[in-house]
């Protein structure tokens, strides 16, 4: 006769160690985020067209911390995933599936503009003199930032999607800690929304870019303290 236990107790280890995992990631995204709005503040990209494609050490490490995070957020929403995976499968699934869309697309985004535009078109600009010729590679990186500003528009959607699906995973749990880490998801939802609509009503664009660091802060924080208890219960219950 086949018993249940038998079958619960490696999830539920899975789950403690991922959610464990998942909190730390959690916690060094709000860490990272925070570094990267410093180093933003304390060192902006000068006002110049040069500025398309000048790498500076401060890109590298900018570009350096991107990356990371994006392995960070993969980590944490499989944690997240993983334990809402029995009781709101659809809505975990779908959430997980389009984050890591959203990371194919950074991936490869970031990897262009670091490899190829920062680098690679910023020694031919240097080596060439003629003044010409500059101008080429100075309005080749002005198209590549507006292409790159449109291709933005489904990985952000995605991301919307993922947040309001990780939220509606969430909800259907009474206890407080998760209904509050589903406002977070929301509230970043709404943000993504704001985002979205900066795209046919530029004035939003200033107020989104205001609030961007606060929600993120707000909802890594609360991930990371909501995965941290998760692993603790996951764990009671795989002695």
């Amino acid at each position: 006769m086949h018993d249940p236990m038998a079958t619960r107790e490696p999830f539920e280890r899975s789950r403690a160690r991922l959610s464990l995992v998942g909190a730390l990631c959690a916690g060094l995204t709000v860490l990272v985020q925070g570094i990267e709005q410093v180093l933003s503040l304390a060192m902006p990209a000068p006002a110049t067209r040069e500025t398309l494609i000048q790498y500076r050490p401060v890109d590298g490490v900018l570009a350096a911390s991107g990356l990371f995070r994006l392995l960070l957020l993969l980590t944490l929403t499989a944690a997240i995933a993983l334990n809402r995976a029995r009781r709101a499968p659809a809505a975990s699934l779908v959430g997980f599936a389009c984050t890591l869309l959203v990371i194919g697309f950074e991936l490869a985004q970031r990897s262009i503009d670091l490899f190829v535009v920062r680098l690679q078109w910023t020694r031919e600009y240097e080596v060439t003199q003629v003044a010409a010729v500059q101008a080429q590679i100075l309005e080749r990186a002005a198209q590549w930032n507006r292409i790159t500003e449109a291709l933005y528009f489904p990985p952000i959607v995605m991301l919307c999607i993922a947040s309001g699906c990780f939220a509606l995973a969430l909800w259907s749990d009474e206890r407080r800690l998760t209904r509050l880490v589903a406002l977070a998801w929301t509230l970043n939802a709404a943000r993504l929304s704001g985002r979205l609509l900066a795209y046919g009503f530029h004035g939003l664009r200033v107020l989104v870019g205001h609030i961007y660091f606060p929600v993120v802060v707000v909802l890594y924080a609360t991930v990371a303290v909501w995965l941290w208890s998760e692993s603790r219960e996951a764990s009671r219950k795989s002695p």
